[in-house]
């Protein structure tokens, strides 16, 4: 958080841990922040999956990610600097 990265680069293994940690902090919230997570991530799954693909999303893929991003992922950003970019080339799923 101190250094506010742009990009990173790591081994799987410490994204999947970043992950489970997250996991544990939405499973200890309540019931509404908790579904809000897990349709957060499906929301972003089905959009970078047509990235991936190198399709488009629609209007409502986009305006889903958007609402997304500023209800969950943008408070997992700033947790790390909250200056990483979430387009296609720094995001994998």
């Amino acid at each position: 958080q101190l250094v506010r990265p742009t990009v990173m680069i790591s081994v799987p293994r410490i994204f999947e841990k970043i992950y489970l940690k997250i996991n544990e902090k939405v499973n200890e919230d309540n019931i509404v922040k908790r579904e809000v997570f897990h349709w957060a991530c499906a929301v972003a799954k089905k959009y970078f999956l047509k990235l991936d693909k190198d399709k488009s999303p629609n209007a409502l893929d986009i305006l889903e990610f958007k609402l997304a991003y500023q209800l969950v992922f943008s408070k997992i950003y700033t947790q790390f600097g909250g200056k990483i970019s979430h387009d296609k080339g720094s995001v994998r799923r």
